[in-house]
């Protein structure tokens, strides 16, 4: 049976391999009030959670030069600029919220729950559209967002899409099979598909970068690579296990640095793998995750942790600067 490195079970893997986790230096940066007021997040004090209940703040997320943070009681996006100042709020659709992985495009925001639909929020006009995937779909996230086309894979590991017809009145095309949705690829310019290309495993490249971010899609990838190129690891890290033993791994999808170094987390801790596959570093937050964690362009890492002030949940958020 292949050992199923979870981090969730930080603890666990500890006492097996008798090493610590790295544990850096956090920098506090920001303290979000709770309420109701501009700035603010909703909370319903009382309501338990582990950052997983529906009237629980969602995804304190880096974009470009804001954070956003998906504030389910108060039903709206805040966009915070880089000193956690508020620019501006969004009232959106409850809908956009209930979400397991988002992104968000120049005028678009994109959310989708558990593989089984996605939301798409058009920032100008506030039009929004639910598209739900048949039961025939892939039971792992793997959906992946473009300007114009969403992909997703079928249990068969067959491509399919949902192409935008009209983005002021967000309306999508019904989905395409893979025939239909190859076929995209031969006319670039039109579905704004530029710099992407596909192999024969319906892997997704944009300029060469692979865009797939389930882990299984990105393991067999690296095993790939690591196979055609005769590549060992690069470096030792005391407590990490061997290569193969790797391939259970679960956590979320944080996201891709400049490096393409890719970020896997849990509320505990995150595991970081260089381009090549290998792992870079793992580390053990001071505190549970209620927000995030999330990473800017550079590969710092933010998070937020929850703390009663005088009988008042706030959130404390923190940096962690790249030092791997």
């Amino acid at each position: 049976m292949k050992f199923r490195f979870v981090l969730v079970f930080f603890i666990i893997c500890n006492y097996l391999y008798g090493e610590g986790f790295n544990n850096y230096d956090e920098q506090h940066v920001f303290t979000f009030s709770t309420g109701s007021m501009p700035g603010e997040i909703g909370l319903i004090e009382g309501v338990e959670s582990k950052g997983n209940n529906e009237l629980f703040p969602k995804l304190l997320k880096k974009y470009k030069d804001y954070f956003i943070l998906f504030d389910t009681v108060n039903s709206r996006v805040n966009f915070y600029n880089v000193d956690f100042s508020l620019e501006k709020e969004l009232e959106v659709d409850f809908r956009l919220l209930r979400n397991s992985k988002s992104k968000i495009m120049d005028n678009i925001i994109f959310s989708s729950g558990y593989n089984k639909f996605v939301t798409a929020f058009n920032i100008s006009t506030g039009n929004i559209t639910e598209l739900n995937f048949p039961d025939s779909i892939s039971s792992k996230d793997r959906v992946l967002f473009t300007d114009k086309v969403i992909f997703n894979y079928m249990n068969d590991g067959s491509l399919c899409s949902f192409v935008l017809v009209d983005e002021d009145e967000m309306k999508y095309s019904r989905l395409l099979n893979e025939e239909e949705t190859l076929e995209l690829f031969n006319e670039k310019d039109k579905y704004l598909l530029n710099g992407y290309t596909i192999d024969a495993k319906r892997r997704i490249f944009f300029k060469n970068h692979i865009q797939n971010n389930d882990f299984i899609t990105l393991y067999n990838y690296w095993v790939e690579l690591h196979d055609a190129n005769n590549m060992t690891p690069p470096r030792i890290i005391p407590g990490v296990p061997d290569f193969e033993k790797l391939s259970g791994i679960t956590s979320p999808f944080i996201g891709f640095d400049l490096s393409r170094n890719s970020y896997w987390s849990s509320k505990t801790g995150i595991i970081i793998f260089d381009s090549n596959g290998w792992v870079l570093d793992y580390l053990k937050f001071n505190n549970f995750a209620y927000l995030g964690p999330t990473i800017n362009e550079d590969g710092d890492i933010y998070y937020a942790t929850s703390e009663k002030v005088n009988g008042v949940t706030v959130f404390n958020t923190y940096k962690i600067p790249r030092q791997w």
